[in-house]
């Protein structure tokens, strides 16, 4: 089974079906619309958007530095 931390993170990449998907949560949707065909997980200190309909990596969100 691949963990999270092993998961790919490059835009266009695939993620294989052992990594777990969640749903943006309703708030995120109703912000960004255009989001809701997508899923995400995880990764360290990123959150990875993925496209539902191939498992593509849409976007990698960095969390911001802390001064």
């Amino acid at each position: 089974m691949q963990k999270q931390n092993s998961a790919p993170e490059a835009i266009g990449d695939t993620v294989h079906d052992d990594v777990e998907l969640y749903p943006l949560p309703p708030e995120v949707i109703q912000k960004v619309p255009q989001a809701q065909s997508h899923k995400f997980f995880v990764k360290d200190d990123e959150v990875v958007l993925v496209s539902s309909s191939d498992r593509r990596v849409a976007d990698v969100i960095k969390k911001k530095p802390t001064d």
